[in-house]
């Protein structure tokens, strides 16, 4: 069985940056109105605050937003994106990670013969 999939956005920002705090009120507003099977998360990093978490992650400026897709990360993201747009990148990880992790066709029957 595939593990369930799992995005985390992680968005660096600043208070004193519009189009941060925009993105965090669009992430927070996808997350409350889309309940589905999968799990997202979303983390805020403080870009003035977390000076180590910055060069961790090679961020330079803001807003950065990282997409994870099971601990992994697949996307990063630079300036202002819209609610539509987060909706594109949540659409494109499931599907990338429904490709990734389903199972082999005709794995779980092969799996009940060997048994």
């Amino acid at each position: 069985m595939p593990p369930k999939l799992e995005l985390l956005f992680m968005l660096f920002y600043s208070n004193f940056n519009k189009a941060s705090l925009n993105i965090r009120i669009a992430i927070n507003e996808y997350i409350e109105n889309h309940h589905q099977s999968f799990k997202l998360k979303a983390t805020a990093v403080n870009y003035d605050r977390e000076k180590n978490i910055c060069h961790q992650y090679g961020v330079t400026g803001i807003p950065t937003l990282l997409v994870f897709l099971n601990q992994e990360l697949v996307e990063r993201h630079y300036g202002e994106i819209t609610i539509k747009e987060i909706e594109t990148i949540v659409q494109n990880n499931l599907i990338r990670g429904y490709k990734k992790y389903k199972p082999e066709e005709g794995a779980e029957e092969k799996s009940r013969m060997n048994s």
